[in-house]
């Protein structure tokens, strides 16, 4: 991004790329030969999300000053869709606190929500794409959310809910009690619940399909107020593979 008259990047491993002992020198490239995707492959694909501005962004916390901790804010003018990498190469988990000038949103910052890949076309929650969880390291149980503000005014009848598949953990994550409500206007200030359900059992590795009345709306929002609880952790999480509107 410091060089944007670059027309091409080329990646080379060293390391393998001078000890060719297989066909195509084995591991050379972004995946391996049994076509695992490397860590650089991951690296390309978040620097491929990002939009063609660069933003000032303002970061503080431990490692930051090293940049072992960072982060690298873009938008788009045209659709002002923005877009934050976040990065932390220290050993163990840190707080930061960032703060993102002239964002094509609220001055405030509350309607800028981190999605994730809660709406990357990707259902399952298997390797490389594990869905969109909330904030990890909290044992108390808390309301979360998810938000999706969409372009522009759609009229859906249908919301679906796809929890985790991945082995081991179908289904966990998926919220006890929760809510979806939609919002009509773009600053999404006025909303109204459209699903409520209590006591929601684990649905394994299965979509869950809620329907409404049809009305028209610019932002949806998915409120748990009771928690998974995780007990190797004793985590509450919030965790989605994917969410789709159907109109």
């Amino acid at each position: 991004m410091a060089r944007p008259g670059l027309g091409k990047v080329f990646h080379f491993a060293p390391k393998e790329g001078l000890t060719p002992t297989k066909l195509f020198n084995g591991d050379l490239g972004l995946v391996t030969v049994d076509n695992h995707r490397k860590s650089v492959f991951n690296t390309y694909k978040l620097f491929n999300r990002l939009q063609p501005t660069l933003l000032s962004t303002n970061l503080s916390g431990p490692g930051t000053d090293t940049r072992r901790v960072g982060a690298i804010t873009t938008k788009d003018p045209a659709s002002k869709a923005v877009t934050v990498v976040m990065w932390n190469y220290q050993d163990s988990p840190t707080d930061v606190s960032i703060n993102i000038g002239n964002l094509p949103y609220a001055a405030d910052g509350k309607n800028v929500r981190v999605t994730q890949y809660v709406i990357d076309g990707q259902e399952p929650s298997e390797a490389p794409n594990h869905g969109w969880s909330s904030q990890w390291g909290r044992t108390d149980n808390h309301p979360e959310s998810v938000r999706l503000t969409l372009p522009s005014a759609r009229t859906p009848s249908r919301i679906d809910l796809f929890p985790r598949t991945d082995p081991g953990n179908e289904g966990k994550g998926f919220p006890i009690d929760f809510t979806v409500r939609v919002a009509t206007d773009a600053n999404c200030t006025a909303w109204t619940t459209v699903v409520a359900r209590g006591g929601y059992w684990n649905p394994g590795r299965f979509r869950q399909t809620f329907g409404f009345s049809p009305r028209s709306t610019r932002c949806v929002e998915v409120q748990a107020t009771r928690l998974y609880r995780f007990a190797d952790s004793g985590f509450h999480l919030f965790q989605l593979g994917e969410i789709k509107l159907h109109a």
